[in-house]
Formats: C-alpha cells, sequence, structure tokens
C-alpha cells in the first residue's frame, strides 16, 4: 500500500525541526580568563610571600646563631687572655722557685761540705785557707808528710761531695825549725744526686 503525505513541504520541514532536539550551548560567563589569570597571580605572590617569610626567618635565626657565637667568641678570647696571663705569671713564679730552690741548694752544699770536711780531714792536717766559688774550692794547708796529703786527697775523691780532686802545689818549708809540708788542692763541690754532666754544666 503506497503511503502519500499530503503535508506541504514547508511543514514538513518545520515538524522535523522540532523533533530533532537541539544541543543547548553552555554559555562561558565573559571575563573568566580574566579573573583565572588575576587568581593565579594571587597564589603565585602568596607562594612568593610565604617563601619569602620562610627564608627571612631563616635568615634571623642565622644572624641571630652568628651574634651568639660572636659573643661566645669574646668570651672565649677572655678566657684565653686570663689563661695566657696565668701562664705568663706561672713562668716567673716558677723561675723565682727555682732561684730559691738552687740557693737552698748552695746553702745546704756548703752545710754539709764543711761537715765533710771535719770527717775526711786526716790527723795532723791543718787548713790555713779555704776557698770557695762557683762551687769549686781550693784548700791550703800543712802537714808533716807528703803521705797525709796523698792520704787526704783519697778521702777527697771517695767522698760524694767532691769531684775532680787536683794537687795544685806542694812544697816543703820550715816552722819554728821543723820541716812541714804546703800543700794546696783544688776540687769541684757537688751536691749528692747531682751528676757529673749536670754540674759541669752549670760551672
Amino acid at each position: 500500500m503506497v503511503r502519500i503525505n499530503l503535508i506541504p513541504k514547508e511543514e514538513r520541514v518545520k515538524r522535523v525541526k522540532k523533533r530533532v532536539p537541539t544541543r543547548r550551548k553552555v554559555a562561558i560567563p565573559a571575563g573568566i580568563d580574566v579573573y583565572a589569570g588575576i587568581g593565579f597571580v594571587i597564589i603565585t605572590l602568596i607562594i612568593a610571600i610565604v617563601g619569602h617569610a620562610r627564608l627571612t626567618r631563616k635568615i634571623t635565626d642565622l644572624n641571630n646563631k652568628i651574634a651568639a657565637a660572636k659573643e661566645e667568641l669574646k668570651k672565649l678570647k677572655k678566657e684565653v687572655q686570663l689563661v695566657n696571663n696565668l701562664t705568663k705569671e706561672r713562668e716567673k713564679l716558677m723561675v723565682l722557685v727555682d732561684m730559691v730552690k738552687e740557693l737552698n741548694k748552695e746553702r745546704a752544699l756548703r752545710f754539709y761540705f764543711l761537715q765533710e770536711m771535719l770527717r775526711i780531714l786526716p790527723e795532723y792536717v791543718w787548713l790555713t785557707s779555704l776557698n770557695e766559688k762557683e762551687r769549686s774550692v781550693s784548700l791550703s794547708g800543712i802537714t808533716f808528710s807528703n803521705l797525709i796529703v796523698a792520704d787526704f786527697m783519697e778521702r777527697m775523691m771517695k767522698s760524694p761531695y767532691f769531684q775532680d780532686v787536683e794537687l795544685i802545689e806542694l812544697k816543703k818549708t820550715e816552722i819554728e825549725g821543723h820541716e812541714v809540708t804546703n800543700f794546696t788542692i783544688t776540687a769541684k763541690l757537688v751536691f749528692p744526686g747531682i751528676r757529673k754532666e749536670e754540674h759541669d754544666g752549670k760551672t
């Protein structure tokens, strides 16, 4: 069966247009791009401000630490200077102490030297002079025999207070018609406990 559409062409076109649904277009508000750009700039500024604030805080903390370190360094310099001054004063004091020790040692040496001389001096020996200078001693005396002089020198050599004992002079003479022997002996004085090398270095 053949159908004939008696509706005019213009009417049919209108009806087809009505049947086909039209797509709605989403309207973009005017100026959205401008708002987006402003928002981006604002966000960028916020990030920059936050970053700058953090950096400023770090710089401030670092400056505070540097200032504290400088202050501590000043204190340390004062303490170091005090230590250096005390060290210098201690060195000066030690020099004085050493001088006092040396003087006391010399005083003790002279005392024990005289005590030792009384101990080792043989009978029939009379000392006529005794000179001590810079830890060296020169003894002069008289006796009746060269053997007594030799015995005296041997005793001095065995004593811990004498070193380098040497006979300087030995001669015969008369006193009131009696023949006697004059002698002169030199030696180095040594404080017991001091090695010969140290003693020689000081003299």
